[in-house]
């Protein structure tokens, strides 16, 4: 059990309470505040003398360490054990709740956001795309409600035939013996969340790396639903659920032991239940309860940062850091957490990425010497309060982020790497003096990794940030932050998720992920003295034809080939052996996820209503193909070939194989 998380009963008997307790208010109030008072009252008769009040802490809750990031551009064979592989977004499929109107808007932007760095995206809308919006696979439910259902237009009663849809198609046998078979990542975890969501991908993953994937494990943020929601059977409640909007993570086994009732569970579970709650039912029928996992949120930054009224039908919840989710965001705020989290860097004149989600809405303080002090959350805001004798005036100096780079750093000379800094520039509010509107607050806010450069002001903070000092000068405020050099974030390379390549159509026994396998590596041949690149043997009167094949799973991608050589040579400049595109093949490649004739994927309904969700190994995306042909001269001749495939906005691919002529 994590720290400071409920048992599945406790849990669920203290939601009742406080369910009751709303009742009471309802129905009884003169009733309730007299027991209010009494229970004020027994609580300064028995309180000890020495035991000072409980006081609201700036740092966050224990954090355990997040998996390991994979640095490597390589990845093992695909024979290797999948137990030595750490969990990366590869093993999770994500499956998106969303409707037609919503394509252009709410699930572009998720797209070309958090999205992106995941592998198997789904989409389960409505109704079909039209023109290809998401460039993404999905699924269209038709549906006809039972007489005791409310069923609203958002149709959140899709989510258990998503659920059901998800674990056919990636956790059922048949599916993962499908992905052994194409060198494709396995399914370890399933996970749902609304068009209206944003997840952070590193802190997902280090939530769902402290759980086995092969124990029965259901995650989300817990909640139980209104009164009014009772179940059909007298009595009986709901169970506890994870909010769907939050997100809901469920583990490979859970899928499989769900798998076989979902049918049932889809036909018999019509009455007025929201679509989470039917989900945490079907899974409870099965013996898995919910997890109670705090650092998803079911509100945005601001509803739950500054406790304002969260939409109708929705409860207020706290600020949990670091956090894995919210839900409820808007356009601009899922722009926003996107530009927070990741900062792009170029290293070699290739492309890396730094993630800040672990530290992202630590609250700071500080206080400069003149009495003003600075509050505030990292990357998403800051105040400034000025006391004088007669008032106290607030100021929200940084409200929107515009920018998060990487600082120009000049070497000291002294042959050490200098530790990277990094600049964020923020609008804020309206700044006014003596009463006169200026204009609009700029901050700039300057991350140094290591020590303050002198001794900090009086400043507080959390996860190894801390305030070194702040200026303010008219309407611009400059803010100096340290971070420990333990926790700066190193450097990852920028790959694209979802692009594979395979010697087969579908298959990802090349590439996977936009990361090459060990085996086709370029230095795949400098293992010991037996080569471990792919050998191709051929003669003078055949030629050996190498077909490449690339995808992408979601969105589009431009690859291009680059470089060519044979033995280290250029390939056209008179090597012994002659590799080339075959005829007047065209060197760039357009790869998009959906073709004209499978943009979707559509359920069909029954005579009962009942949907039957169509098998998502339809809207697999298709493929382009490179055509490579290898020349042998008149007499035997062994040489590596080495081609680079640039991929735009990401890293390349850089593969390598032996021909061997007879």
């Amino acid at each position: 059990m994590l720290p400071g998380v409920l048992p599945p009963r406790a849990g669920l008997r203290l939601a009742r309470l406080r369910l009751s307790a709303l009742r009471l208010a309802r129905e009884q109030p003169l009733l309730l505040l007299l027991l209010l008072l009494l229970l004020l009252l027994c609580s300064l008769l028995l309180r000890p003398p020495h035991c000072p009040p409980p006081r609201p802490s700036l740092t966050s809750a224990p954090r355990e360490a997040p998996a390991a990031p994979l640095l490597s551009h390589t990845l093992p064979r695909p024979s290797s054990p999948a137990a030595r592989e750490p969990l990366r977004m590869g093993h999770v499929v994500v499956g998106v709740m969303t409707a037609r109107r919503f394509h252009r808007t709410r699930g572009r932007m998720q797209r070309e956001t958090w999205l992106r760095r995941a592998r198997r995206v789904v989409f389960f809308s409505d109704g079909a795309e039209e023109g290809g919006e998401l460039a993404t696979p999905l699924v269209a439910h038709a549906f006809v409600p039972s007489k005791s259902e409310r069923v609203f237009a958002g149709g959140n009663w899709r989510a258990v035939p998503i659920l059901r849809a998800m674990a056919e198609a990636f956790f059922s046998e048949e599916a993962a013996r499908t992905l052994a078979a194409r060198a494709e990542p396995e399914a370890r975890w399933a996970f749902m969340c609304d068009d209206d969501s944003f997840t952070f991908t590193s802190e997902l993953l280090a939530t769902l790396a402290r759980y086995d994937a092969d124990t029965p494990a259901y995650l989300g943020y817990a909640f139980i639903a209104a009164p009014h929601l009772e179940g059909i059977v007298p009595g009986v409640r709901q169970p506890l659920f994870a909010n769907g909007g939050a997100g809901i993570a469920v583990s490979r086994a859970a899928m499989r032991l769900v798998l076989p009732h979902l049918e049932k569970c889809e036909a018999e579970y019509k009455w007025n239940w929201p679509g989470d709650v039917r989900v945490a039912q079907c899974l409870l029928d099965v013996g898995v309860p919910v997890t109670w996992i705090h650092s998803f949120h079911a509100e945005n930054p601001h509803v739950i940062i500054h406790k304002s009224k969260p939409p109708p039908g929705s409860v207020p919840v706290g600020l949990h850091l670091p956090p894995l989710s919210f839900h409820h965001v808007d356009l601009d705020t899922l722009a926003q957490l996107e530009r927070m989290q990741l900062v792009h860097a170029a290293r070699a004149g290739q492309p890396y990425t730094f993630d800040f989600a672990p530290l992202l809405l630590q609250p700071l303080v500080a206080r400069h010497p003149d009495g003003a002090i600075l509050q505030m959350h990292f990357g998403y805001e800051a105040f400034l309060i000025v006391k004088t004798d007669s008032s106290t005036t607030t100021a929200k100096v940084a409200e929107f982020l515009v920018s998060f780079k990487e600082a120009a750093v000049a070497a000291d000379g002294g042959g050490a790497a200098p530790q990277p800094s990094f600049v964020q520039h923020f609008t804020g509010g309206e700044c006014r003096r003596g009463g006169e509107l200026r204009g609009g607050y700029r901050t700039t806010v300057r991350l140094g990794c290591g020590e303050c450069e002198h001794e900090p002001w009086q400043a507080r903070g959390a996860e190894g940030l801390r305030i070194c000092r702040f200026t303010v000068a008219e309407c611009e405020v400059e803010v100096f932050v340290s971070l420990e050099a333990a926790r700066c974030p190193a450097p990852q390379p920028l790959l694209r998720m979802g692009l594979d390549v395979g010697t087969q159509a579908g298959h990802a026994d090349v590439a996977v992920d936009g990361m090459v396998r060990e085996e086709w590596s370029a230095s795949c041949a400098r293992h010991g003295d037996t080569p471990s690149c792919p050998s191709f043997r051929a003669s003078r009167a055949s030629r050996v034809q190498l077909l490449l094949h690339f995808r992408v799973m979601s969105g589009e991608a431009i690859v291009r080939m680059h470089g060519l050589s044979v033995g280290g040579e250029d390939a056209s400049s008179g090597s012994s052996i002659q590799v080339g595109l075959e005829g007047t093949a065209e060197r760039e490649l357009r790869l998009t996820a959906t073709a004209d004739d499978r943009q979707s994927s559509r359920g069909t309904t029954d005579q009962a209503g009942e949907n039957r969700p169509t098998s998502l190994a339809d809207v697999d995306p298709p493929t382009s193909a490179v055509r490579l042909m290898h020349k042998c001269p008149d007499e035997p001749a062994e040489a590596d070939v080495r081609v680079v495939f640039d991929v735009r906005g990401y890293h390349p691919l850089a593969l390598s194989w032996r021909v061997i002529c007879e």
